[in-house]
C-alpha cells in the first residue's frame, strides 16, 4: 500500500495522471491528455495500484488513497517556492530545503496519508482471525493465576484481552509457541503465531509487546504500557493514571478513561494513533509535542481539578487526541 504512494510520487507521468484523475475520464481521455501509447499508460496505471480505480461506468477515478496522494502533490506544485518534485526522495541522506509554511503543509498531508495507510493495515490484519482457525490448533485453555500485573508478549498472531474471571483460551502451531510464567508480581504470557482469548480481572499494569499482529483490549488497569512493531491495536482502557504508547508503523485507536490527574506519552515513528481521552469533569489537557515529520493534534484544555499530560514524539506519523467527559 504505502508502495503505491511512494511510486506516484516519485514519477512525473504518475504524478500527471493522479492530478488529470480529479475527476473521472475515460482511459483515452487519460491518453489523449498525457500523449502516451496505450501499452505506456496500461503499464502506468497498472503501477498506481490501489490509488486508482474503475467505476461502474468505466471510468478511472480516485480512490481514497489516492486523493491523500493528490492532496501532496497539490501542496508541492501549488507551493510559490522553486521546488523540484523530482529531488523530494524520501531516505536518510538529506532533506529538502523547504520554508516553514510548505513544510508544514506537506507534514500534515503525509500525516493524513499515513492515517490511511494505517487503516489498511488494520483491515489486512484483521484477515488474519478467519485464517488462523484453519492452521493452529488449542494449546490452553484454563485458569489464569491473578496477580497485580500481566505482561503479554505477542511475536505474530492475534490477542484479545477483555475483563472477567482469570481464564484463557489460546491457539497456537504448537504448544512450544506458548509460555506462561509469573515473574514476582506478574504474570506473563509469550506467544509465537498465536490467537489468543484472555479475559483478566482489572489491574495495577498491563504491559503488552506486539511484533506484528492485531490487539484488542477491553480491560480496567492503572498503569498501561503498549508497544507496537507493525500492527494493529484497539483500546478500550479504564481507571487509568498512566499510560504509555509506542509505535513503528501500524495503527493504535481507541479509548483511554482516565480517573483524575495523569499522564499519557505516545511514542510513533510512522503510523497513526487516534485517541479519545474520556476524562472526569474538571480535569483538562497539557499538550507537549516534539515533532520530525508528521502531524500532532492534541487540545489544550484548562482544568480546574487538574491536568492530563500528554507528550507527544511523532518521527513520521499522525497523533489525534480528543477529549470527552467520564
Amino acid at each position: 500500500m504505502a508502495e503505491d504512494v511512494f511510486e506516484a510520487l516519485s514519477h512525473e507521468i504518475r504524478r500527471k495522471i493522479i492530478l488529470l484523475l480529479n475527476t473521472p475520464k475515460t482511459f483515452t481521455d487519460l491518453q489523449r491528455e498525457t500523449n502516451l501509447e496505450s501499452s505506456a499508460l496500461a503499464f502506468h496505471l497498472k503501477k498506481l495500484g490501489n490509488l486508482i480505480k474503475k467505476n461502474e461506468q468505466g471510468y478511472y477515478e480516485l480512490t481514497d488513497l489516492g486523493w491523500k496522494a493528490y492532496e501532496i502533490i497539490q501542496v508541492l506544485t501549488q507551493s510559490n517556492q522553486n521546488i523540484n518534485i523530482n529531488n523530494l526522495i524520501i531516505n536518510n541522506k538529506s532533506k529538502p530545503n523547504l520554508s516553514r509554511k510548505l513544510s508544514e503543509k506537506i507534514n500534515g498531508a503525509l500525516a493524513n496519508l499515513l492515517g490511511a495507510i494505517g487503516e489498511s493495515i488494520g483491515e489486512a490484519l484483521s484477515n488474519i482471525d478467519i485464517k488462523a482457525e484453519e492452521v493452529l490448533v488449542e494449546v490452553y485453555n484454563g485458569p489464569l493465576k491473578v496477580l497485580p500485573n500481566l505482561e503479554v508478549n505477542l511475536d505474530g498472531g492475534i490477542v484479545k484481552i477483555s475483563q472477567g474471571e482469570p481464564y484463557a483460551v489460546i491457539r497456537c502451531k504448537n504448544k512450544e509457541d506458548l509460555e506462561i510464567s509469573e515473574i514476582k508480581d506478574t504474570l506473563e504470557i509469550n506467544m509465537d503465531g498465536c490467537k489468543a482469548d484472555i479475559n483478566y480481572p482489572p489491574l495495577n499494569k498491563l504491559e503488552i509487546n506486539i511484533d506484528g499482529g492485531l490487539l484488542n483490549v477491553n480491560n480496567n488497569a492503572q498503569i498501561l504500557e503498549i508497544n507496537i512493531d507493525g500492527g494493529s491495536a484497539k483500546l478500550n482502557v479504564s481507571s487509568l493514571t498512566k499510560s504509555s504508547l509506542s509505535m513503528d508503523g501500524g495503527i493504535i485507536k481507541g479509548t483511554l478513561s482516565y480517573v483524575g490527574q495523569g499522564s499519557l506519552d505516545v511514542d510513533i515513528d510512522g503510523g497513526s494513533v487516534k485517541l479519545e481521552l474520556c476524562l472526569p469533569q474538571g480535569i483538562g489537557i497539557i499538550a507537549n509535542n516534539k515533532i520530525n515529520g508528521g502531524k500532532v493534534d492534541v487540545p489544550t484544555i484548562i482544568g480546574e481539578k487538574g491536568f492530563i499530560t500528554v507528550n507527544s514524539y511523532v518521527n513520521g506519523g499522525l497523533v489525534y487526541i480528543s477529549k470527552s467527559n467520564c
